[in-house]
């Protein structure tokens, strides 16, 4: 494990993102980095979103490739196997059935094909080759874009379904309209916002003026965005709904 200190930048080219910050934490076996500090004493993310910065802080970041963290354990725990097995106590001969084998201790030509059984698995434990990457916030995690902002007390991100999970009070706001709910998921698709789900006392508040409040309440919603607008919307368990409907000339119905 590697310490870097003062201005620290690093970037993963594969998933177009660069991490700022104070101190990195860095394990080059297996990709893994642990971010503090920073201007005000924040790490900061940013990456690129649908032709767009996408900034995002919080106490501390995470960001590891998954398949390369479990090969290494599992090399870790291959390792500790081979080392507990050569030093075997050997068993008497008269106390194993017929069918058994004795083996008093393991010998240097076993050791050599482990090891070089073992040698060949070495590159795949700290090779990078795989792309994939999961990224973890916490505490206080902020999120800003353009057309996207979002705060919750952690985040959880894979490149491998383009999915983020914010947890603990999240609230999202995009375009005229505010997300809430005790777990929120944003699906992203070709890099744009296709999906927000609310899991679990999920409200939807729009507002076009500011004046009026449309809202959405139910156990769960799905809500479907096409260019950051939400355009269709499934709600489940409890549904309920305040809307303010418009005429022709755009002015308010019945208020």
């Amino acid at each position: 494990m590697g310490i870097a200190l003062g201005n620290v930048i690093w970037q993963d080219t594969s998933a177009d993102l660069s991490i700022l910050c104070a101190q990195a934490d860095y394990d080059e076996k297996t990709d893994y980095l642990k971010a503090f500090g920073g201007q005000a004493n924040r790490p900061l993310l940013i990456t690129i979103m649908d032709g767009d910065s996408l900034f995002l802080t919080a106490d501390t970041l995470i960001a590891f490739r998954p398949l390369a963290e479990a090969k290494q354990t599992d090399k870790v725990q291959k390792d500790a196997v081979l080392q507990d097995t050569a030093h075997q106590v050997p068993v008497q001969l008269d106390s194993l059935p017929t069918d058994s084998i004795r083996l008093d201790t393991v010998g240097p030509g076993f050791k050599q094909l482990a090891g070089a059984a073992d040698s060949t698995a070495t590159p795949a434990s700290t090779a990078t080759s795989d792309s994939s990457r999961i990224l973890n916030a916490f505490r206080d995690v902020r999120i800003l874009k353009s057309n996207l902002q979002a705060v919750c007390d952690s985040l959880s991100y894979s490149t491998v379904d383009s999915m983020f999970r914010l947890y603990k009070k999240p609230i999202i706001w995009s375009d005229t309209s505010q997300f809430n709910s005790d777990t929120v998921f944003i699906q992203l698709a070709n890099d744009k916002i296709d999906q927000i789900l609310l899991r679990s006392r999920a409200l939807i508040v729009n507002s076009p003026d500011e004046l009026f409040f449309n809202q959405i309440r139910g156990s769960n919603i799905t809500a479907y965005l096409e260019e950051s607008e939400v355009r269709k919307m499934d709600v489940v368990g409890t549904a309920q709904s305040i809307y303010y409907s418009l005429d022709d000339t755009g002015a308010y119905m019945g208020v």
